[in-house]
């Protein structure tokens, strides 16, 4: 399934596909590293890339943010479990 990602940044409009799971999923170092892309492509920048996310928009989290079994139901969760890897991102379908 394909989850459209929009919202504001710090440089302007933050617009993003990723193709993934329908309920959700553990991003793959490629797909942080575009998302990262879109919401600062700014080489030295120090704005962090936070992007307030549109209404019916998928969002993205840092994996910390979601409890033990929020993560168990999501593939790719035993990266961030077994791993230790809390830094992870994790992508929220839109409602």
């Amino acid at each position: 399934m394909t989850h459209q990602i929009v919202g504001e940044g710090f440089h302007g409009t933050v617009k993003l596909e990723l193709r993934g799971p329908e309920h959700g999923w553990v991003l793959s170092d490629e797909q942080v590293t575009r998302y990262r892309k879109a919401a600062c492509g700014v080489a030295g920048c120090k704005c962090g890339g936070q992007v307030r996310f549109a209404k019916g928009s998928a969002k993205l989290k840092p994996a910390y943010e979601l409890t033990a079994k929020e993560l168990e139901a999501l593939p790719g969760a035993e990266r961030v479990l077994a791993q230790k890897q809390r830094d992870l991102m994790v992508l929220v379908p839109a409602k």
